[in-house]
């Protein structure tokens, strides 16, 4: 499988992705109108052009109250999957703007925001909501992961 992927050129294996991320955003989408429909207190706005992403200097208000509304969810399993495919889509434009994927071409965009979601997942509730809503402490996280890594 890695030397077929080796042998494709670039380009297609960024289509290839970008094809995959396109169609998760669908299912994600569709997951989350169902939920809406049936809870009727989701709004299903999260996917590519869901947050305005702020600059360096301003809170990052819009996704700190829609985390806040997932964490509210009794169900575990779909408070963790809709907080992970939130933060996930969010970091996925987050990192590029800011020009944050310092990893040396080690991690693609969406490789690094998937081990970046898994990590916040992993955080606890009351510390994840405080660094999503400064963006400054967001990316000194960010960073300090990285070059972790």
């Amino acid at each position: 499988m890695q030397q077929f992927m080796q042998q494709q050129n670039p380009n297609q294996n960024k289509m290839q992705s970008n094809s995959y991320l396109m169609n998760n955003q669908q299912l994600y989408m569709q997951k989350m109108q169902h939920i809406n429909k049936n809870r009727g207190s989701i709004n299903p706005k999260i996917n590519q052009g869901g947050f305005n992403l702020p600059s360096k200097n301003q809170d990052n208000l819009e996704l700190v109250n829609k985390i806040k509304q997932i964490i509210s969810i009794p169900n575990l399993e779909e408070r963790k999957e809709l907080l992970g495919e939130t933060i996930f889509y969010f970091l996925l434009r987050f990192i590029p703007t800011f020009n944050l994927n310092q990893t040396s071409g080690k991690f693609s965009d969406d490789v690094l925001c998937s081990k970046l979601t898994g990590i916040f997942l992993n955080t606890d509730e009351k510390e994840l909501v405080n660094i999503l809503s400064n963006v400054e402490i967001l990316v000194l996280t960010i960073k300090d992961v990285i070059n972790v890594s």
